[in-house]
């Protein structure tokens, strides 16, 4: 690395480590956004046969978040059963689902709020693929995102013209929405 770029890269990291944060959080409000408005069967309702339910959008986060941001890290074991979060879910499996997706999202905030330059370089294997620290975090929180904007559309699904908005054209402008 040449001189000249150093002095950047704190800055960098800086940026990166705010984004990702911003994006988890963002993430998690329109999630529980979503989950105010509808009942434990809607929640758990597959719509159609071989599609996914909210909730089973809910355990696959969970699922992915610790493995890519936490057991990628070597902060854990990686323990991840990818095929219980496609099984059916009951209404009371819920506040487990919950709680599992909020522990997933604060795990994976404490490590991005300690990464160093060298862990987002460090080559690491993850679910059988070669990634770096960077790429590894970038696919799991624009994962996280995308199944997010599939929990809205579910919910819209299910609530149709009921569904509320949680966005206002009067709302703060200090970051890119969600």
């Amino acid at each position: 690395m040449s001189h000249a770029a150093e002095p950047l890269l704190e800055p960098l990291l800086d940026a990166l480590r705010s984004e990702w944060q911003y994006l988890l959080i963002a993430a998690i409000e329109k999630i529980e956004h979503c989950l105010e408005q509808l009942n434990a069967e809607q929640i758990c309702a597959r719509p159609g046969p071989g599609l996914n339910s909210i909730a089973n959008q809910l355990a696959h986060i969970a699922g992915n978040l610790r493995q890519w941001s936490v057991a990628g890290f070597d902060l854990e074991p990686d323990r991840r059963d990818r095929d219980r979060e496609f099984a059916d879910w009951e209404p009371s499996d819920l506040r487990r689902l919950n709680q599992e997706l909020i522990m997933a999202l604060n795990e994976a905030s404490q490590v991005i709020a300690r990464l160093t330059a060298s862990q987002l370089l460090q080559t690491r294997t993850i679910q059988g693929f070669q990634v770096t620290g960077l790429q590894a975090l970038s696919h799991t929180v624009t994962h996280l995102v995308g199944h997010t904007h599939q929990i809205v559309q579910l919910t819209r699904w299910h609530l149709g013209p009921g569904y509320r908005f949680g966005w206002s054209e009067d709302g703060p402008r200090d970051n890119v929405p969600l």
